[in-house]
């Protein structure tokens, strides 16, 4: 090779070097590969970055569509302070890429590693192959790049999985509830969590169902436990489950002194066992063989606190499991230390009736290797043998604004038809009859002018000039908290290029700590991308605002809002005006007189009565379904007409004691099965239309998935000469995890779900959304809201061990 080449060969394989080392690592520090399982770490420009594994992630547990928390930990080795900029880079569902941040932090010289948070709502299709995510360290003063680091989680959750929390190193029974064996959805179990690296904002705890902390997670008053992040998750719908026993035990002073249990703690008061006593059995088989120490915890009188529990202190029955609501959410105290060594090496708690009374489970559990058999033997379902059917998927097709493309593109071809016919054929032939073919061209080139007039005359008149919203929203008013609380799905429309602010609430201070998010609503949605993508920043400490680059098309948003009636407004005052003159009767049912001042009708009303304890009926519903009734705004709703007027009958049918056999009964079971009274093996309820009667149905059984009946188990026995036996459904909830009520239906409640129906006058948007400073005020015809009004009882003192109305025992509640 000649020197010159040589020479110019060498110098283009250092550039290429050079410019390797600046986009991996700024200083020469290269950006190290994102390997689940194995720490991030780099050095550049005397700031060092360090990722957990665990830190990708909840815990290192990512479910698509789900805000989810990055932890990274910085450190100043320089002499000098520094203030720095750490962004996370991923893509939304639009193609453009979104820089997820906060504000520049200054990292003094010498001085310990400091933790910071960053989150982020990745699009609802995500894949595990194409995660493609990158922290991004710049000098907040130079703007030179430090470092970029690539990052993956370390375990992947399907959308249609639930995530339980476990502080603390034992399941607690929990453990018998992972697989779809006898559920409608799995659930992954987050155990071991250190309570100090829980993230510092309550949306990056959003996927996490609920949390069981047990006394061996550590004291709640420790250094670095994120306090305000826990009381908002709650308030926002998360469920705290607290459990302490007795002597040796973290003392209850440890969590009433905890500052973010001061107003989340029930108001009970502690009975002191003075002795080991017998295990309850709602423990497990075999528990009352153990001798555990327990505290009772019996509610102070008006407390709102309701018992789930008991156990016999000291020859007494006392409440060992109580519940009360916080916000949208729930705290749950159990007076039983579920992580005790005595408990854990007796191989307790089992699970089954202590979880089925605190989360209200009815799926049965079965050994693992007996349920094996059992399928092998032909006696039960396989889970591959279920067919799968997804809930809420009505919600992409009714906010996908079709109506603003089909008929512009359907009079376009139409118009392009017309031209090739009228400027080729036609007016040849025409000209040809007449004998002048000579002005072919000069009417060709006529004719052009007047279809190109007549085309941008048309797209000027037909394109849109107003913003335009579509949604699917669900409102829930809760008169025991106060707080009103909204979740929409929608497509906005602006007719506008260029960024858009859209916010949620803009009067409210920036602690209020809304969402706005673009992550798509259909989980198998096709990817794609705008021949121009962009990019555009989202503040992680203030999700409820965002710069949008819009380009004239619909672009679809999740928003979830959080109120109370305190808060000034006019949202408030306008979609918050319940009124609710209820009681409970002599006979344990409600009666008074319900008033909504809100601005819409409501229609297909459904009441919901739950009744907490041990022995509790099942809850009641009451329901009307008539096209021409509404609930208008003023008019009282009697209650003791409805309950003399309207059908009724029970939410669930719950396992029998003894038996296995899980049928689909209730009002639930006939939602199911879309035909009332009938057995879900005589329909095919996975062949569902988007009739407006089966929204409704599906938003129901969406209100209260926590409580459906299991799917079915047992096979039927065939008889002779009968064919295949049906194939059961499995009903999953990839989207619309956030409209379930079930937890409440643990506590004293009166539930009145109706609906503000699309097809004639689309529902006014229950939410205080602005784009640009304005409300948005026209929205497209099939945007509806599903409103719930959460109501407390109390319940009479003579009616506290009320049997089942319906006189069979096998209708109350499990154990």
């Amino acid at each position: 090779m000649e020197p010159k080449r040589r020479s110019w060969c060498r110098l283009t394989a250092l550039c290429c070097v050079a410019v390797a080392i600046v986009l991996a690592g700024g200083d020469g520090a290269p950006g190290l590969p994102g390997v689940a399982g194995a720490a991030i770490e780099t050095e550049a420009g005397g700031i060092e970055v360090r990722i957990e594994p665990q830190d990708v992630g909840l815990g290192g547990l990512f479910r698509p569509g789900s805000w989810t928390p990055i932890r990274s930990e910085l450190a100043n080795r320089s002499m000098v302070d520094r203030q720095v900029r750490a962004t996370w880079l991923l893509e939304d569902v639009d193609g453009d890429e979104v820089h997820a941040r906060v504000p520049a932090v200054t990292l003094g010289a010498g001085d310990p590693p400091r933790s910071l948070w960053l989150y982020a709502a990745p699009r609802i299709n995500t894949t595990e192959d194409d995660i493609d995510w990158r922290l991004t360290l710049t000098d907040n003063e130079t703007a030179q790049l430090l470092a970029v680091l690539p990052m993956r989680p370390e375990q992947f959750v399907p959308l249609d999985e639930r995530v339980i929390g476990i502080v603390g190193p034992h399941a607690a029974g929990l453990d018998q509830y992972r697989s779809t064996r006898t559920q409608h959805e799995g659930q992954v179990l987050l155990e071991g969590i250190d309570p100090r690296r829980l993230p510092d904002r309550w949306y990056g705890m959003e996927m996490m169902q609920a949390m069981v902390w047990t006394t061996a997670g550590g004291d709640p008053r420790q250094e670095g436990v994120p306090e305000p992040a826990i009381r908002e998750w709650v308030r926002r719908g998360g469920h705290l489950v607290i459990s302490f026993g007795g002597a040796g035990d973290l003392q209850p002073q440890a969590w009433q002194e905890a500052a973010f249990l001061s107003d989340l703690w029930p108001e009970v008061e502690l009975v002191e066992s003075t002795r080991r006593e017998r295990a309850p059995e709602w423990l497990g088989r075999g528990a009352s063989r153990q001798q555990i120490p327990m505290r009772g915890l019996r509610p102070k009188p008006g407390s709102g606190v309701d018992v789930l529990l008991t156990g016999r202190i000291d020859g007494r029955e006392e409440p060992l499991a109580v519940t009360h609501a916080f916000g949208r959410g729930r705290v749950t105290v159990i007076g039983v230390d579920l992580g005790a060594e005595v408990l854990v090496d007796a191989g307790l708690p089992e699970g089954a009736a202590l979880w089925r009374a605190v989360f209200g489970w009815l799926a049965p559990v079965y050994p693992v290797s007996e349920y094996d058999r059992k399928v092998q033997e032909g006696q039960f379902y396989g889970a591959e043998e279920r067919a799968v059917v997804d809930q809420g998927r009505f919600i992409a097709s009714r906010i996908a604004m079709r109506d603003t493309v089909s008929p512009p593109l359907t009079i376009a071809i139409l118009l392009f038809l017309a031209y090739g016919f009228i400027a080729g054929p036609l007016s040849f032939s025409m000209l040809r009859a007449r004998g002048r073919t000579h002005l072919s061209w000069p009417v060709f080139v006529a004719l052009v002018a007047l279809f190109a007039a007549v085309a941008w005359g048309g797209a000027v008149l037909m394109r849109p000039v107003e913003p335009r919203v579509a949604h699917i929203s669900s409102l829930t008013i809760d008169l025991s908290t106060g707080h009103l609380h909204t979740r929409s799905w929608m497509s906005l429309f602006l007719p506008r290029h260029g960024p858009v602010e859209v916010v949620v609430d803009p009067y409210a201070p920036q602690d209020r700590q809304n969402l706005v998010f673009s992550s798509a609503i259909v989980p198998d949605a096709a990817l794609g991308s705008f021949v121009d993508p962009q990019s555009y920043a989202l503040d992680s400490r203030d999700p409820g605002r965002i710069v949008l680059p819009m380009r004239a098309t619909a672009r679809q948003l999740e928003v979830d809002y959080l109120g109370h009636v305190d808060d000034a407004g006019d949202f408030v005052r306008t979609w918050g005006a319940v009124e609710a003159d209820v009681h409970v009767d002599e006979d344990g049912r409600p009666a008074g007189t319900l008033v909504h001042r809100l601005p819409v009708e409501l229609r297909d009303l459904v009441i919901v009565h739950s009744m907490a304890g041990p022995d509790a009926p099942v809850p009641q519903v009451w329901m009307k379904y008539d096209e021409d009734w509404q609930w208008r705004p003023g008019e009282p709703l009697d209650l003791e007409h409805v309950r003399r007027q309207w059908p009724d009958q029970r939410l669930y049918d719950p396992p029998r004691e003894g038996e296995v056999d899980v049928r689909w009964e209730g009002w639930l079971g006939a939602v199911l099965s879309q035909l009332p009274g009938a057995d879900a093996q005589d329909v095919v309820p996975w062949r569902l239309d988007l009739r407006d009667h089966t929204i409704t149905r599906q938003i129901e059984l969406l209100s209260f998935y926590g409580a459906l009946p299991p799917p079915p188990v047992i096979k039927p026995e065939r008889p002779p000469g009968a064919g295949v036996p049906p194939t059961p459904p499995t009903y999953r909830r990839p989207v619309g995890r956030p409209l379930d009520l079930s937890h409440t239906l643990a506590m004293n409640r009166l539930i009145v779900i109706g609906h503000v129906r699309g097809e004639d006058a689309p529902s006014p948007l229950p939410l205080p959304l602005t784009a640009d400073g304005q409300r948005i005020e026209r929205f497209d015809r099939g945007s509806r809201t599903v409103v719930r009004i959460v109501i407390p009882l109390e319940r009479a003192a003579d009616t506290q061990q009320q049997t089942d109305p319906h006189g069979a025992g096998s209708a109350r509640r499990w154990p």
